[in-house]
């Protein structure tokens, strides 16, 4: 939750679609290093770096949803993001058991490796350029 504001100004100077798609790789490798941990400690770790990929996506979503939906149908954009967000949220705890019921515990993890290999794919045409800027960033708020 920490790195939401300091994610979202990166994604202001750097541009929004590559903090997206930076998170993005960071949650699926650290989802790999999550369903790959032998210890508590590997885990713990792999959660961490998991998080922060989390929130490099979640910082710029609603960046994205303006520059991805025309100024005309943008509430119906937001309408739908939200649902997607409401829906998952909703759903996930049901998934995670099924998941339980027949697998052990890494395939928790493991699951959001081909789906993230496939959102990393098309995130790479589907996303459209975002303005940056050319303030600097300011490491020490950040901090």
């Amino acid at each position: 939750m920490i790195s939401l504001l300091p994610l979202a100004a990166l994604g202001e100077i750097i541009g929004y679609r590559r903090v997206y798609q930076a998170g993005l790789i960071l949650f699926v490798a650290a989802s790999l290093g999550c369903a790959l941990s032998r210890s508590i400690d590997a885990l713990a770790l792999a959660r961490i770096a998991q998080g922060f990929g989390a929130a490099g996506i979640m910082s710029v979503n609603g960046a994205l949803v303006r520059f991805t939906y025309p100024q005309n149908r943008l509430g119906q954009g937001i309408g739908i993001n939200a649902m997607v967000v409401s829906i998952s949220a909703a759903v996930g705890p049901t998934v995670a058991s099924g998941i339980l019921a027949v697998a052990p515990w890494p395939w928790l993890f493991g699951v959001n490796v081909p789906i993230g290999l496939a959102a990393i794919a098309v995130a790479a045409f589907a996303l459209p350029p975002t303005p940056t800027t050319d303030r600097p960033f300011d490491w020490k708020s950040a901090l």
